[in-house]
């Protein structure tokens, strides 16, 4: 129950990083030559489609509030039957890896590396481990 608690706190202030203006770097071309211009946005941002191509922070932060919602249902029900452990399936681990996976190909293909960035990827690999720690008796059955 505590590992449940820990995550729900790690996916909680990746969330409150998330909404932050300060999260996704988009380049945009500088009219006068040079380097590039650098704007920050939010992962929940609304930037349109011609000026930023990288969709990965709005699905990374769509998978975090999905992970969010499950942690949330999985305490109230463990907390009403009085289980320590449940077994709801394998969703948060494949939804956890695969922020891992989309955070990652944003900083290859789009460059969007930043600070928050990173942090956002160290919760979620935090968060994945507490998965497996939690679910470690459930996983090969």
């Amino acid at each position: 129950m505590e590992k449940r608690i820990i995550q729900l706190g790690l996916i909680l202030v990746s969330l409150t990083l998330m909404v932050q203006p300060y999260g996704i770097p988009i380049y945009r071309i500088n009219p006068a030559g040079g380097r590039p211009l650098v704007t920050y946005v939010s992962y929940f941002s609304s930037t349109p489609p011609t000026e930023n191509l990288n969709f990965s922070p709005l699905f990374i932060g769509i998978l975090s509030v999905v992970i969010l919602v499950r942690i949330i249902i999985s305490l109230i029900v463990n907390y009403r039957k009085g289980n320590e452990v449940d077994n709801p399936g394998r969703v948060n681990i494949i939804c956890l890896i695969l922020c891992v996976l989309a955070t990652l190909a944003s900083w290859g293909f789009f460059s969007a590396v930043s600070i928050i960035g990173g942090i956002v990827l160290a919760l979620h690999i935090g968060a994945l481990v507490c998965e497996l720690l939690t679910r470690r008796g459930y996983l090969y059955k």
